[in-house]
């Protein structure tokens, strides 16, 4: 792991009293979530990154970061179909863990 000079992506609902503990607390597994895309990525489990990516595309947006949205659907993108192209999934797994890595409460 390294760490990155660009901006953080902040969440917009850091300021929401009734969202910012539980913005907090996904903020706090994004360790664990990176670990766990990055032990897929080893292990080219590509089905089960499509899964998680498309998990993460979902959630991420209900706490405030839709900046992840388009990074998790280009790699559900580069994993479908009967020939996914394993070298751009790759890239854009590891472009959506440099996003997660600016996420910040």
């Amino acid at each position: 792991m390294f760490a990155t000079t660009l901006p953080p992506f902040v969440s917009t609902l850091s300021n929401d009293p009734d969202m910012r503990e539980l913005v907090e607390l996904f903020v706090m597994e994004l360790p664990q979530k990176i670990g766990v895309f990055e032990s897929l990525l080893e292990d080219d489990n590509w089905a089960r990154l499509k899964h998680v990516s498309h998990q993460l595309k979902g959630s991420a947006g209900g706490y405030g970061f839709d900046c992840v949205t388009p990074f998790a659907a280009r790699v559900e993108q580069a994993i479908e179909g009967d020939h996914p192209n394993l070298e751009l999934a790759r890239s854009r797994v590891l472009e959506l863990i440099e996003v997660l890595r600016r996420l910040r409460a």
